[in-house]
Order: structure tokens, then sequence, then C-alpha cells
């Protein structure tokens, strides 16, 4: 019953963080965007990112870079402390373990803007998908334009084919439906510039599932590319 409902809260915090996009999209005057959603929504922990990887080491080499003078990078390496997961019914955040992922997280920024980013997080909660409610900082990795923005969206990193070792050089088209995306777009370092096409379920894959839903809109003038996303730190105040 307790798995059950968390995969239900689940659920509906994913459908409620799209549903806005969607609502959103439908206003073009900027300032009402704003007026209407003037909050940071909290950031919604995925899983099977493996077709998002880093340029760089790792992850969380990504967020030293980007909080390298940050107050809460006063572990270990660069890294927090403490975990932001709840893992369980404490009334702190528990100390990071040694062995440390950077967790793919999704939220809307004050604007609506909608944004992945990476936060820090022991690796056995970041494979558990536990909800970040401790006081954290991310880097984005992925800036989600809306249709009314007349910028297109962004991201750092590679995307990959779900069964390729070749990065994608750019994402030319993608496809949706309620249940699957698929992403085509020539790969890099290769003379071959056939378009190839790769498809990701929404179950198990739902980050893919997710950002290309989203990034949808924005396949235009020649494709979305990699390398002009410009990251950033943005600050949750946690919700415990």
């Amino acid at each position: 019953a307790a798995a059950e409902r968390a995969a239900a809260e689940r659920a509906a915090a994913e459908a409620a963080l799209f549903a806005s996009l969607k609502r959103l999209e439908a206003r073009v005057d900027r300032s009402e965007r704003v007026r209407r959603a003037n909050v940071m929504s909290a950031p919604l922990h995925f899983q099977a990112t493996s077709s998002h990887k880093p340029t760089k080491d790792s992850w969380t080499q990504v967020w030293r870079d980007g909080c390298r003078r940050h107050s809460l990078t006063s572990g270990e390496n660069g890294l927090p402390v403490c975990c932001p997961c709840r893992s369980g019914r404490e009334t702190a955040p528990h100390r990071m373990d040694r062995r440390v992922a950077g967790a793919h997280i999704v939220f809307r920024d004050g604007e609506g803007t909608l944004h992945a980013g990476i936060i820090p997080v022991c690796d056995s909660c970041n494979k558990a998908e536990l909800d970040i409610v401790w006081p954290c900082a991310a880097v984005t990795i992925m800036t989600v334009r809306l249709l009314g923005d007349g910028r297109t969206s962004t991201y750092t990193g590679a995307l990959y084919p779900k069964d390729g070792t070749r990065r994608f050089e750019r994402i030319t088209q993608i496809l949706t439906t309620p249940t699957s995306v698929s992403l085509t777009g020539p790969l890099a370092d290769t003379p071959d510039r056939t378009p190839k096409t790769s498809e990701w379920k929404r179950d198990p894959d739902r980050y893919m599932w997710f950002m290309g839903s989203l990034l949808q809109g924005s396949v235009h003038r020649g494709g979305i590319s990699d390398n002009s996303h410009v990251s950033r730190v943005v600050l949750f105040q946690g919700s415990m």
C-alpha cells in the first residue's frame, strides 16, 4: 500500500509539472507568465538517465565546477557533507555516503521556465529516486524554452541513442506518444550522415520521455545541439 501510494504521489507530481508547461505555453504575454508562475517548484528526481551523459568526468564534476565557490560545497572533494534526500523519518539531513551520484532533477523556476539540473546525493538514494527535501544547490544542465519565448531550448552534456556508443551531433526530430519518445539526428564523429532514430518507453525511461516531450517544440532551424547551454546555480530551500 505504501509503495502504491508513493507511486501515485510521484505520478501526480510529474503530471502537475508537465501540465504547468502546457498552461504557460498557451500564454504569449511573458508578464502574465511571471505573474502566475512566481513560485519555484520542488525538484523532481529522475532515474534511468544513462542516455544523457556528461562531457566531463562525471555529473558530480559538472556540479563541482558550477558550485566551486558555493558554501554548500564544504565536504570531501568539494561535494556537500549531507544528502538532501529523505531516506526515512529523519528530522535532519543524513550524512552523504562515500558513493555519491549526480542526481538528475527537473524543476520550474520563478518565471515558469523548466530546467533539468544536477544535485549530488547518495548513490543509494539516487537509485531509489528518493524525494529531495532538504536545502541544496543544483547546477542546470538543460533549459526548456516556452513556445512563445522565441529562444531555443538548450542542454549540456551529450544525448546518446539508447543502444549506441556515439552521441547525437544534434537532434533534428522528436516524436512523442503517451507511452514513448523517439529522437532522430546525425551521429557525431562519423562520416555516415544518415540520421539515426532511437526510442525510449515512458516506463522505465521517464527522464528521456519527459525531457523529449518538453524539447519537442524547440526542434527547428537545424535542431538542438549540445554546445549552447550556460549552466547556473539554483538554490532550493527544502520542504522539511
